[in-house]
């Protein structure tokens, strides 16, 4: 197979076709030639993966000269037969008095080194010596020419000196007698060591001077000097020869008797307690004191009022006393509210939690009327009036109310108000982070038809009753529903306020849901003033209609209309309404 393939040129009628035709193939050359071996070393020449020689040799290879280099079959039979092959010959280079070194504990390798320089000189029977243990420093030193021994005059000595090769020996000039690791003289002298004890003086004991011997057994035993240590201290101390102990814990001396000095003992030495506990007894009979924590005493569930209870008494700069439990809730106890003693019983509107008395937060909403035109406390004027979220917010909480809700894609639609206390004809407005199905709008209001539970339709009209809406298209996000009847189509500002009922100039009317007196009305809702519809029955025989005689006449119709002006006995307005008088309408907030 080819290694490469040229383009063949078949005319050269087009120049730019065979020039292109000719540089690729010269391209192409010149890469094959860079991937094969030059015989004269040219670069590249280094194989680029395993050389195949499919079963041929290589010939005429040289003798190795490194590790690294093949070896042929008469250097194989040379090494073989316990002949050697040159490897590695010697290095180029070097100077006089440079050595041949290895450098490498792993293959031949070597390098010329220089050596310590040979100092000149030296005498007989001298010899060169390294000088040095990291260089090839030499010097010259005497040989040695003999070894002799020196001994005291208790030891002979023989064999010494050696100049050759021998044996030094030691004997005894006189042998010793007896058994033992004693140091031997002559004519020994034995002092019979001075026995000395530890004396008492006050609080101060009293050890031996450093130059006398203490013997620490009394036993028959090689007498030694021995140290003495904590360690070694044992047995019991003569009362006598002990001293006397002064501070916290005091002791006479001579006497074994401790004491504890009257207030010695300080808080700060006394066990830690643990958290809210009380050092005491708490039990039927004489014990230890222990740590006491009040909630592990054992309750009494019905105290009387004899039962004893501590107490720190304010008048006598907080000292503890007792009293007991009849004193303690006559003391405590309320002598009256709002100038009531005894039993009270609390009014509409009022609730008791823990020891206060509080306004229900059901009222919270109440409208009141009043016959007075200034707003009490905790009240604020029906006046449709935008107020803060924050400032009143329990009266927000009651008057808005929302809901995350689902709505259906359906005819009618549906929506779903977990734990709602919604009506029929209850308004709702809607927001949304994402869409609303088709047919529902944000800044709409819609009135709840047809409620069961939780599930409710939607109108568009006011009233209980009426036309469901229906939806479709898709939707997307969460939907918050609203009810909130006095505001419009907005809550308040949209962000920090709400809107107050507005009652100023109208009658209050209650809401009818099932009645059928005032159907198509929805919570919250206005009404303008009206007229009922009505008819009127007239007698045609009698005048202005009919004649004296009885005739009968048809009676003329005129298109003039009579007013009232002046001191008219009738009362004419732009509204129709009854005898009334002015109050001021409040709702409780709090």
């Amino acid at each position: 197979m080819s290694k490469i393939t040229l383009t063949d040129l078949v005319n050269l009628q087009n120049e730019t076709t065979a020039v292109n035709a000719i540089n690729d193939n010269n391209a192409t050359l010149e890469a094959a030639f860079d991937n094969t071996l030059s015989r004269d070393g040219t670069s590249p020449n280094q194989m680029g993966a395993d050389l195949d020689m499919n079963s041929n040799k290589l010939l005429n290879l040289p003798a190795p000269i490194s590790n690294f280099e093949p070896i042929r079959l008469v250097d194989a039979q040379t090494l073989g037969t316990g002949g050697t092959i040159t490897v590695n010959p010697l290095p180029a280079g070097g100077t006089t008095g440079q050595t041949l070194t290895k450098n490498s504990n792993s293959n031949f390798d070597t390098s010329w080194q220089t050596i310590g320089t040979v100092i000149p000189g030296g005498a007989i029977n001298q010899v060169l010596s390294k000088n040095s243990s990291t260089n090839f420093d030499l010097k010259w030193q005497n040989a040695v020419t003999s070894v002799g021994v020196t001994a005291p005059a208790d030891l002979t000595v023989t064999g010494s000196p050696v100049t050759t090769s021998g044996t030094i020996g030691l004997n005894w000039a006189n042998t010793p007698t007896g058994s033992g690791s004693v140091v031997r003289q002559n004519s020994p002298i034995i002092n019979t060591p001075v026995m000395s004890q530890i004396t008492v003086s006050g609080s101060t004991l009293n050890l031996p001077s450093a130059n006398d011997t203490v013997v620490a057994r009394n036993t028959v035993d090689v007498l030694t000097n021995k140290s003495i240590d904590a360690g070694q201290l044992t047995g019991t101390i003569d009362a006598a020869r002990t001293p006397a102990y002064a501070g916290d814990v005091t002791k006479a001396a001579g006497s074994l008797v401790t004491s504890i000095a009257s207030n010695a003992v300080t808080n700060g030495q006394l066990n830690t307690m643990a958290a809210y506990t009380l050092k005491g007894n708490a039990t039927g009979s004489s014990a230890n004191p222990t740590d006491i924590s009040i909630p592990a005493l054992t309750q009494k569930a019905s105290p009387v009022s004899g039962d004893l209870v501590m107490i720190a008494d304010s008048a006598a700069s907080n000292a503890l006393k007792y009293a007991t439990v009849g004193s303690v809730s006559v003391a405590g106890a309320v002598s009256s509210v709002g100038g009531l003693t005894g039993a009270i019983t609390l009014g509409p509107g009022l609730i008791t939690s823990g020891s206060s008395i509080q306004t229900d937060s059901a009222l919270i909403g109440e409208i009141k009327m009043l016959g007075v035109n200034r707003v009490p406390t905790n009240y604020l004027a029906c006046d449709g009036s935008q107020v803060s979220r924050a400032s009143f917010s329990a009266l927000f909480a009651s008057l808005v109310v929302s809901s995350v809700v689902t709505i259906t894609i359906a005819s009618p639609a549906q929506v779903t108000w977990t734990g709602n206390n919604l009506q029929n004809g209850d308004p709702i407005i809607f927001t949304t982070t994402g869409s609303l199905p088709t047919g529902i709008s944000t800044g709409t209001k819609y009135y709840v038809r047809n409620k069961s539970g939780n599930v409710f339709n939607l109108g568009t009209s006011p009233g209980p009753t009426g036309a469901t809406l229906n939806t479709s298209g898709t939707q997307s996000g969460t939907h918050t529903a609203t009810n909130a009847p006095w505001e419009g189509t907005a809550i308040g500002n949209g962000t920090t306020t709400f809107t107050l009922p507005d009652f100023r100039g109208y009658f209050p009317r209650g809401i009818d849901s099932v009645n059928a007196r005032d159907t198509a009305r929805s919570f919250g809702v206005s009404q303008t003033d009206a007229f009922q519809d009505h008819t009127h029955q007239y007698n045609t025989n009698q005048a202005p209609f009919g004649t004296a005689s009885g005739a009968q006449n048809t009676p003329g119709l005129s298109t003039a209309v009579t007013t009232t002006s002046g001191a008219a006995s009738g009362r004419a307005s732009a509204e129709t309404r009854p005898v009334n008088q002015t109050v001021l309408y409040v709702i409780r907030y709090q």
